[in-house]
């Protein structure tokens, strides 16, 4: 129930990543068809997908939503989003 998913004619897809992309490229908006800037949008996208979205969820939770504050996991979610943040700098 929780993960994004597009049903277009008899044509299923799942995941933001991969709805963004299909409908990138049905629309022919937004992603180039080859070159540099096509692979610098899906950069983009899959950092955000597998570094920056997962790893800023894990420190949300830990230090705001967790009924228990576990000091190891506050610290590495803590630790990786700001070595995310370094990335992005």
């Amino acid at each position: 129930g929780k993960i994004p998913a597009l049903v277009d004619g008899s044509l299923h897809v799942f995941e933001s990543v991969a709805i963004l992309i299909y409908l990138a490229e049905k629309t022919g908006k937004f992603l180039p068809p080859t070159g540099q800037g096509r692979y610098a949008t899906l950069q983009w996208c899959l950092f955000q997908a597998a570094g920056l979205g997962p790893m800023f969820g894990q420190f949300g939770h830990f230090t705001v939503f967790a009924k228990e504050k576990v000091p190891y996991a506050i610290e590495r979610y803590t630790n990786e989003s700001l070595r995310i943040l370094g990335v992005l700098d």
